[in-house]
């Protein structure tokens, strides 16, 4: 047996509280907890351990393209886009989708959802392509029969028809339309009477049409307009001038963005056959694109966007390490862009927005775009300095992001990264990640095989796999204290392999334990010297040594590597030298 000398204080420190984490259903205090694996921070102090994942029922036989979550009020309706189908539950809303990702985004009561090849929208109960009854534009009003007028509305993209306001003199038959080549059977007019009630003519039954000079002759003269400013005569038609919906049908990114930061109007990006194009709808009717409402970036590939205030970013690529971001601000009646600044490039799907900045990730680390910025002079701040260490084990073309509880959350492959107060966290998980999306105030995943998950409750591993955690013990002893000897006890609830880690300032130095069949273990001795340690135990000796110069505090580190040890009470003995 081991006698303390008498010339030597022997004083026990109870180590109660850690600077790590812990596995009970009580939150602990944390000051540092980086290297903690399947932990996300939950509030200031304190962290949350993950509650386990559980594949809902049912699975997808092909791939997952998107997941969309349309919102009524309270009430939320999931679209899955597997394979060719657009599923609502188990039900096929849509059976010609492209085998490619999708975006959507939710303007007014219509969900909009783009997938390169094709455009459509969403109401709540049924899916239809865009350009299915089109707002058809009034493109002149204020007109009188034999021309003039003032200039109104853009054609839309969506229709080749169009229609023109006349202020009728009660007199004239033959009213000047503002084009030629008109296609005959799509002339109709409608005539408005004073008191409020109306009448259709059409090609043929009421009117004539020449088609080649754009003149409408009708049977008889409509009604005399009692309001000079009021236009009583509407003519619609089609000219012989093609529309391109093929150009909104191919786009891949799309984003709702309006005046003052709302949501009032869509953007559609990523055409390959126009790279660096934007389009972008109507005030207040998504539904109408105008034939001259774009905004040509003169960049690469538009990736993804971001908004912050009134200000519009376009994040475009272009190469594999060097991109750029366009600004776009409003001018006038439509949108423009104010600057482009170079930097590195950003990956699509990972763009989110958990606080005022937009952050996204590059290969640089995950940057944000700064309050001052509106001109993008000084646009980027690094965040999650933390990932660094990291990035070289990051597929970053699987990458994707979403916000979820003020924090940004990023997955690539099998890890997730939560960035928080410009902190990190790390899970790790058995599937393969490839899509994120929040739904009913949480977090859900989608796999590489088809499955979604959602997070479970309670204390429920990830199909089993092991918890990892770091436990540090504060200071033990503080500066210019002479330690002879150390006797360390920590106790835990069940089995595990346990790694001790007594480190300095200026060393480091692990020795493991691997407790066989029990639950309780000692450390019975740690005895120091000037220049180095060793440890007994009763069942098995292992020696270390470390220079332990220039010292001026000691800690414990303990590392649950293969289970989930649950750490209840560490105490050490040190017998100081007087």
């Amino acid at each position: 047996m081991y006698k303390y000398s008498k010339h030597k204080q022997r004083n026990t420190v109870v180590c109660d509280e850690w600077l790590g984490v812990n596995y009970t259903d009580d939150m602990c205090g944390i000051n540092t907890a980086t290297e903690s694996v399947n932990f996300v921070k939950s509030k200031k102090g304190g962290i949350e351990k993950r509650k386990g994942i559980k594949a809902e029922p049912g699975e997808y036989t092909d791939a997952v393209y998107g997941v969309h979550i349309y919102t009524d009020g309270a009430d939320e309706i999931r679209l899955v886009h597997s394979g060719k189908n657009l599923y609502c539950g188990n039900a096929v809303i849509c059976a010609d989708m492209a085998q490619s990702r999708s975006k959507s985004v939710q303007s007014g009561k219509y969900l909009f959802i783009a997938d390169g090849e094709h455009f459509v929208c969403y109401d709540g109960d049924s899916v239809k392509p865009m350009g299915e009854n089109p707002y058809v534009p009034l493109i002149y009003t204020h007109r009188k029969p034999a021309g003039g007028g003032e200039r109104a509305e853009r054609p839309n993209i969506f229709t080749a028809l169009v229609r023109e306001g006349f202020i009728s003199d009660g007199q004239s038959t033959q009213y000047v339309l503002s084009r030629t080549g008109l296609v005959s059977d799509s002339v109709s007019c409608t005539v408005y009477r004073d008191d409020g009630t109306s009448y259709t003519v059409t090609n043929g039954d009421g009117l004539s049409v020449n088609t080649s000079n754009g003149i409408v002759t009708f049977s008889s003269a409509p009604p005399l307009s009692r309001a000079s400013d009021r236009d009583n005569v509407i003519i619609t038609y089609t000219a012989n001038a093609k529309t391109d919906v093929s150009v909104l049908n191919k786009c891949r990114r799309i984003f709702a963005f309006g005046e003052g930061g709302s949501k009032s109007r869509l953007f559609l990006s990523g055409n390959e056959y126009y790279p660096g194009v934007i389009w972008y709808s109507q005030p207040g009717n998504p539904m109408y694109f105008g034939s001259d409402c774009i905004i040509d970036t003169h960049t690469a590939d538009v990736t993804a966007f971001s908004t912050r205030g009134d200000r519009l970013f376009a994040h475009a690529n272009l190469s594999d390490s060097r991109g750029c971001i366009a600004v776009i601000a409003a001018d006038g009646g439509g949108f423009k862009v104010i600057n482009v600044t170079e930097g590195e490039c950003t990956f699509a799907d990972t763009v989110a927005t958990p606080g005022a900045e937009p952050l996204f990730l590059t290969k640089g680390g995950v940057y944000a775009i700064e309050k001052n910025s509106a001109t993008l002079e000084n646009f980027t701040l690094k965040r999650g300095e933390g990932l660094d260490g990291r990035l070289a084990e990051i597929d970053f073309n699987s990458a994707c992001a979403a916000a979820f509880k003020g924090a940004y959350i990023l997955a690539a492959g099998n890890d997730m990264y939560v960035l928080k107060d410009n902190l990190l966290w790390r899970m790790n998980f058995p599937i393969k990640i490839t899509m994120l999306f929040r739904e009913g105030g949480s977090l859900k995943m989608v796999s590489d095989d088809g499955k979604i998950y959602g997070f479970g409750a309670g204390r429920t591993d990830f199909e089993n796999t092991p918890v990892q955690a770091v436990w540090r013990t504060g200071k033990l002893f503080s500066n210019n204290i002479n330690v002879r000897k150390i006797s360390l006890w920590a106790k835990t609830l069940n089995r595990g392999e346990i790694a001790v880690c007594l480190s300095g300032d200026r060393y480091s130095s692990v020795i493991k334990f691997i407790p066989s069949d029990f639950s309780y273990f000692s450390f019975e001795k740690v005895i120091f010297t000037a220049l180095n340690f060793s440890v007994f135990s009763p069942s098995r000796a292992a020696t270390k040594g470390v220079n332990l110069r220039g010292t001026h505090s000691l800690y414990f580190e303990i590392l649950s590597e293969s289970g989930g040890c649950e750490i209840k009470r560490l105490s050490a003995d040190i017998s100081e030298v007087k």
